[in-house]
């Protein structure tokens, strides 16, 4: 199977990277792509974009760059999650250390209250709304309970 052209891969990868899903994108991003001139009908236009979308180094182009786009975002937004949980973890550390050095005071109780929460909310634990079949179920009295 023969690899795609230059004009073919900037295409696809315009509707791809520039998020042209519409018949009217696609067509106007073909025919810069292409260097079409206004002779050529949109008809035709949208034939060849059918005809390259539809074959099978058509396909695995667009399946190998939107699998790649997804990865990238994926490890970017891990990435941001295990950082900000870094940051959170070393406030919370800080505030526990400078608990232990100096007299509880209740804006470093609530330093380690509000982390701790932060925490725990980035990462589903103590949830309060739970998706069941659909809908939202609120759970009560967790704050009821003594320390």
């Amino acid at each position: 199977m023969r690899m795609l052209g230059i004009k073919e891969q900037d295409f696809i990868d315009k509707i791809i990277f520039d998020g042209m899903n519409s018949p009217e994108e696609q067509i106007a991003a073909y025919r810069s792509s292409f260097n079409l001139k206004d002779d050529v009908t949109d008809e035709s236009v949208q034939k060849r974009i059918q005809s390259l979308l539809n074959s099978d180094r058509g396909k695995e182009y667009y399946n190998d760059i939107r699998t790649s786009l997804q990865k990238d975002r994926e490890d970017k937004a891990l990435w941001n999650i295990e950082q900000a949980a870094q940051v959170l973890k070393e406030h919370l550390d800080f505030a526990i250390k400078n608990r232990n050095e100096t007299k509880l005071t209740k804006t470093n109780s609530d330093a380690i209250i509000s982390t701790a929460k932060e925490l725990n909310s980035m990462f589903g634990i103590n949830e309060k709304n739970i998706n069941v079949s659909g809908e939202v179920v609120q759970i009560y009295g967790e704050e009821d309970i003594q320390d």
